[in-house]
């Protein structure tokens, strides 16, 4: 069977080869031109440049001593490890992290050299204490990069000094410290002078960026809903899937933030750049985008809301709502002009003051037209009761968008007044040297760190690692004199960098990466020799061949960041080979050592990280997307709850959060944000776990359903200024039952996918648990609804009899705004909008099944297939047809008919996004599928 398997992959390669001719020579040739002249090439050329730059220290005697021999491995550390982004702000804050570890690391040393007073033992003990002291830095994450390089700068410098006495103790430490502040100053000067891009520039681009594609969205939305000449059947509505790209580019974008106080304005130095007002900014942008989302999860794939709805509740004059999309586009794409060029918003043309208060009219004209409707049902087709529902939601959205595009006037009005006035100088231009203090905190903060178990396994493991690793070159070589000299010659420093810089907190991500760089140092270790062996102590040539080798390593990791660590192996076996061994005559001993030394290094982080309390990060990704979903499916029912007692009362303002729903909001979006960074960073999550990425997104698609359904429930009553009682008198108060049983069979479906999600794979059995909550939801839903459209009939000819009474030749004498009819108009509004809302998050709900379903070692089941909207749809709709029947002629049932069946596309189908990993991140989960 091997041997088969082996003869059908050659004779595949065989014949992909036969397929490549010379015609694709030129397009490979564009290909790879493309890529040589792409900003993640220029950026290994600055990291290679300054790298060998930097080197030449090693190949002039008068500064070798001067310098350590890594020198250019610090450097490239900067731009690989401390520096996230290859922005000037970035680097510059790299190079400071750089200098402030070789400061911590040579204070450190100093103390441990003048307390171990030439004892080698003394010194073993010292150092793991201090090992242990300089990993508390590291229980920050955002620390992690510093806590690296500290314990770098430490270990090597004594690992070399195991010998010395305190008297000579400052002359063997200060080039490590000088070293460190050379290569931060290199890194920056490279940052200014080679390629320079500012994080500043970047912010302020992406930002406005994004509000003119968010314009863009909702041109389209509102081109596509209210302009009578575009073509349904030739549109692909893609807004959901550009909303979500939108909303990855502002998390990107939001990494920008803090870089700001690293790009001081020295041109400007009174002009004060807020970063906290750029957050808020870049918050108030996704939040409009999670309300153009929500609208466009409405006309995905045309299943809700179609032109005949519009034209029919609005008598076919939608010019009040086109004006309103004109002027909320325009005004967006003004404010982003204004964002780029830094001018005065405050001169823009506002939305007109009236346009609100017409807005709110043309609601109130769309409600008072469909109850006419269903009056006057003989000379038209009522629409369906979601249709209407879907229509009212859109025209409510309107609002949102003005008060979401209000929001980010004010900011950046804000950002620019900000700038005209006149700061602090000293803080303008030095706030970056908060950055010393930051180590600080994080001591001030280790009492409470400490308490967590998992923070102390962490450091035992870490310390531990460390222990078993310098008892030859700090414990033996102390004591042994033929075990120091050799230490010291040929490079026992190795061992030790493998500690620092392969152990990590999960034990997937640890083997990953020692994996990886155990590959990478042989390569880069035969490089090396070989180039001492050819061009012996030539340093033009070995710049040249070191240079060649670094650059063509270091452009794929640049597109391909996870796998960062199997460059710094290639890179770290060049410079170690070759610059640590000039002048003191190449040998095949030192690269050998390196080499063993390196895998004994891996062996022990390896061993060490998978026997005492092995920290597998899935799990802990795991426990938080339970803890996520534990508190959605609390959010939800809180939800509920509060809209049923809101429309108990009457009141003159909108639902107010209360303080736990707020912390439990922002709780969620700081876990999801946390699981978005591990999951990007630990690339052996998707590996290991494919259905993590997966649920994560699931889950972020509820909590954004959700943030509309907050929003909806804490509308103001614009209508008529206040809220009444009448949604409970003839719904709620008839559908206590029914909501109960919503939220409890909700409950059910989310404790079984989380009691699912957090066993094992090997303890996972059948999926009947999911399918039967499952399907009580089906039930649930279809009572819910059904008795929705049950009390929706009721109240229909409740108003006809209304309007007949008040007068059967004039029915546009109708008003909502009497005291008599049956319905308040901003208690409906706050009643559909959130009725929608909640359509919403039930659909995404659908999702989160198929993912639970397809968790390891689950197998389908064709049940769960009958989506939620599918269910509903064959329980219910039938009653839409029974309520036009006298009026509505048979191309009217056959038009509807033909609507509803272009909509019904299986869930199977649709859910098919998650079968690629490239389109799962491209796609949101479907919305707006219900039809009822």
């Amino acid at each position: 069977m091997n041997k088969q398997v082996l003869k059908g992959l050659l004779t595949r390669v065989c014949e992909e080869t036969r397929a490549i001719s010379w015609r694709d020579v030129p397009r490979f040739l564009i290909w790879l031109g493309k890529i040589l002249i792409s900003r993640n090439s220029l950026i290994a050329i600055r990291i290679t440049l300054v790298s060998l730059a930097i080197n030449i220290c090693v190949f002039f005697a008068v500064m070798r001593d001067r310098t350590v021999c890594y020198i250019a491995i610090m450097e490239y550390l900067i731009h690989t490890v401390a520096a996230s982004h290859s922005h000037v702000g970035s680097v510059f804050r790299g190079g400071l992290v750089m200098a402030v570890a070789g400061l911590i690391g040579s204070v450190l040393a100093l103390v441990s050299l003048a307390m171990a007073d030439g004892s080698g033992i003394a010194l073993y003990f010292i150092m793991l204490v201090c090992c242990f002291l300089i990993a508390v830095i590291r229980l920050n994450p955002h620390l992690t990069p510093m806590g690296i390089l500290v314990n770098f700068m430490y270990g090597a410098t004594l690992i070399f000094t195991v010998k010395t006495s305190p008297s000579r103790a400052w002359f063997v430490i200060y080039p490590t410290l000088l070293s460190a502040v050379w290569s931060g100053a290199a890194a920056a000067l490279a940052g200014l002078c080679i390629f320079p891009k500012l994080a500043r520039t970047q912010l302020r681009l992406n930002v406005a960026q994004n509000l003119s594609r968010s314009a863009d969205i909702l041109e389209r939305i509102a081109s596509f809903v209210l302009n009578a000449e575009s073509k349904k059947e030739n549109l692909s509505f893609t807004a959901v899937e550009d909303c979500y790209a939108i909303h990855t580019s502002l998390l990107y974008t939001r990494t920008f933030v803090p870089l700001i106080p690293f790009e001081p304005d020295i041109l400007h130095p009174f002009r004060e750049e807020s970063s906290i007002l750029w957050d808020t900014l870049i918050k108030d942008v996704d939040q409009l985008v999670v309300y153009i989302e929500a609208v466009a999860g409405i006309l995905r794939r045309q299943r809700v809301v179609s032109k005949g709805s519009f034209q029919m509740l609005t008598n076919g004059s939608v010019d009040t709502l086109k004006d309103y999309c004109d002027h909320l586009c325009k005004l967006l794409r003004s404010l982003a002009e204004c964002l780029k060029t830094g001018s005065d918003p405050s001169q823009l043309e506002k939305l007109p003051n009236d346009l609100r208060y017409y807005i709110n009219k043309e609601i109130a004209n769309i409600f008072e037209q469909f109850w006419t409707n269903s009056y006057s049902r003989s000379t038209r087709q009522l629409p369906s009761s979601l249709e209407s529902v879907s229509v009212i939601f859109f025209s409510y959205s309107l609002r949102t968008f003005d008060d979401g595009v209000s929001k980010i006037f004010e900011d950046i009005q804000g950002i620019y007044r900000k700038r005209q006035e006149r700061g602090n100088i000293w803080k303008n231009l030095f706030s970056w040297l908060e950055i010393i203090w930051e180590p600080v905190e994080v001591y001030k903060r280790s009492p409470q760190l400490l308490r967590d178990t998992d923070n102390l396994k962490f450091l035992f493991r870490q310390v531990l690692s460390v222990a078993i690793i310098i008892v030859p070159s700090i414990l033996v070589a102390g004591v042994s004199e033929a075990d120091y000299n050799f230490t010291q010659d040929y490079n026992a420093v190795s061992a030790y960098i493998m500690v620092i810089i392969i152990y990590m907190r999960g034990v997937e991500l640890t083997w990953y990466r020692l994996l990886f760089y155990c590959l990478t140092t042989v390569i880069s270790s035969a490089l090396a020799y070989a180039a001492t062996m050819f061009a012996g102590e030539d340093p033009y040539i070995l710049t040249l061949w070191m240079g060649l080798w670094i650059y063509a390593a270091l452009v794929p990791t640049l597109y391909f960041p996870s796998y960062i660590i199997a460059d710094l192996g290639f890179v770290f076996g060049q410079f170690f080979t070759v610059s640590c061994q000039y002048g003191n005559n190449f040998t095949f001993v030192y690269p050998a050592s390196r080499v063993v030394s390196v895998f004994a290094g891996c062996f022990v982080v390896g061993v060490v990280s998978a026997v005492f309390w092995p920290f597998e990060a899935s799990k802990d990704c795991q426990k938080t997307l339970v803890d996520i979903m534990d508190k959605e499916k609390q959010l939800f029912c809180d939800f509920i709850d509060h809209f049923v007692l809101c429309n108990q009362q009457a009141s003159t303002e909108g639902w107010t959060p209360t303080i736990e729903v707020a912390e439990r909001l922002n709780l969620i979006e700081g876990q999801l944000t946390k699981l978005r960074t591990v999951t990007n960073l630990d690339p052996s999550i998707g590996f290991t776990h494919p259905s993590l990425p997966k649920m994560l997104q699931a889950v972020s698609s509820i909590f954004r359903r959700l943030v509309c359904m907050k929003v909806a429930l804490s509308s103001k009553p614009e209508l008529t200024g206040k809220y009444l009682t009448t949604v409970w008198n003839k719904y709620l108060s008839h559908m206590n039952e029914q909501y109960e049983l919503l939220k409890s069979s909700t409950t059910d479906v989310f404790d079984s996918i989380s009691k699912r999600l957090a066993l094992k794979s090997s303890h996972r059995g059948d999926t009947s648990e999911i399918e039967e909550s499952h399907e009580r939801l089906f039930y649930a839903y279809e009572n819910l609804f059904g008795e929705f459209r049950k009390l929706r009939i009721y109240l229909i000819e409740e108003v006809s009899n209304f309007g007949i009474r008040k007068s059967l030749d004039n029915l546009s004498e109708l008003t909502l705004w009497d005291n008599q009819f049956p319905l308040h108009p901003d208690d409906a509004v706050r009643h559909l909008t959130f009725l929608y809302s909640l359509f919403q998050v039930l659909d995404t709900i659908d999702n989160i099944v198929l993912v639970g379903i397809s968790l390891k070692p689950g197998i389908e089941s064709p049940r769960v297939w009958n989506s939620i909207s599918q269910s509903i749809r064959n329980s219910i709709e039938p009653s839409d047809r029974a309520l036009s029947h006298q009026g509505s002629t048979s191309e009217g049932y056959d038009d509807g008919s033909v609507n509803r069946e272009e909509r019904r596309v299986s869930f199977r189908q649709d859910s098919s996004v998650f079968e690629d990993i490239r389109e799962e991140k491209k796609l949101t989960l479907e919305m707006g599928y219900y039809k009822v």
